[in-house]
């Protein structure tokens, strides 16, 4: 029994190395967070690195000093349309992971324009997010930090230290560091899903958030037969399976540097239904979900011509 299981076995481990030899000597380039752990399976590659600012990539890909690199959609299409970057988009990775947090502050528990609401990355996606779901209504009520790191903290303390430690009611934060407050933090609480609220007023769209653009030199059979179901295979098992998380991850040392946030929360986030909103979906499948999302930031839609 025991061999015909090692037997079976074989082709799918052959398959995998197959595929690694196509890809191992190309250069990764991936924002931490989210997007990094959607392409963990890469991680042990001398070619791949994460980085805390993705506008540092697009400059790379003007030089073509990458081979693949993850960025948010709109950036990535920017970047295409705008700045002629020899490179297409092959798929999306990450469909949103945004969430409003309440403090256990407010007393009426609805968020409005009276409410004192802590955000991050000022005119960046989250921010157009934030703002294509509730409007301007309620800006007079936000106030924002420097970055997501801080936003946690306001979430953990119920107070802005950045702004003479007045009360916070609702932050406005990403995923996997909403669920490491919420686990210590028990006056914190989920408010709002931006995924469901943006799904439902693009009428049944998805948050087609951070995408994988590939160098146009790359062929083709390079690109969807070897990092395409790389990356499609390995989602879905982290997806089906949480603790594959955790053995992609470890593929390198200190992976809570790599990745921005240690193992064992991913997986819990993965565990309270998928918060990272990970998955994989090729372009020329969600066209239409991509062009909504980048009507968002007046990006012109993407062409056949610019998807792999």
């Amino acid at each position: 029994m025991k061999k015909v299981v090692l037997l079976s076995l074989i082709p799918l481990v052959l398959c995998g190395c197959s595929r690694k030899n196509k890809y191992k000597d190309l250069r990764f380039v991936v924002p931490t967070g989210a997007p990094a752990i959607a392409m963990a399976a890469f991680a042990d590659l001398n070619g791949f690195e994460t980085v805390t600012d993705p506008s540092t990539i697009v400059p790379m890909m003007a030089s073509e000093q990458v081979d693949v690199a993850v960025l948010p959609t709109n950036v990535g299409v920017t970047a295409i349309n705008a700045k002629k970057v020899p490179y297409k988009m092959l798929c999306t990775i990450t469909f949103g992971n945004l969430y409003v947090a309440s403090t256990g502050k407010d007393e009426d528990g609805e968020m409005d324009a009276d409410d004192y609401i802590v955000s991050f990355q000022q005119g960046a996606v989250p921010d157009k997010i934030f703002h294509y779901v509730y409007g301007t209504e309620l800006d007079s009520a936000l106030h924002y930090v420097s970055g997501a790191a801080d936003a946690a903290k306001c979430l953990k303390t119920g107070k802005n230290l950045a702004d003479e430690s007045k009360d916070v009611d609702y932050v406005f934060l990403a995923e996997p560091a909403l669920t490491k407050v919420l686990e210590t933090t028990p006056t914190a609480s989920v408010y709002a899903n931006l995924q469901d609220l943006y799904k439902t007023k693009s009428e049944g769209l998805m948050l087609t958030q951070a995408s994988v653009f590939v160098r146009s030199a790359l062929e083709e059979n390079v690109v969807k037969k070897a990092i395409y179901k790389t990356i499609e295979d390995s989602i879905n098992h982290m997806i089906k399976k949480s603790e594959n998380i955790t053995t992609y991850m470890n593929k390198v040392d200190e992976p809570a540097t790599i990745f921005g946030v240690e193992p064992e929360y991913a997986v819990k986030t993965m565990d309270a239904g998928n918060k990272m909103g990970l998955g994989c979906k090729l372009a020329s499948e969600i066209k239409d979900d991509i062009n909504k999302f980048l009507t968002i930031f007046n990006v012109n839609p993407i062409t056949d011509e610019n998807i792999e």
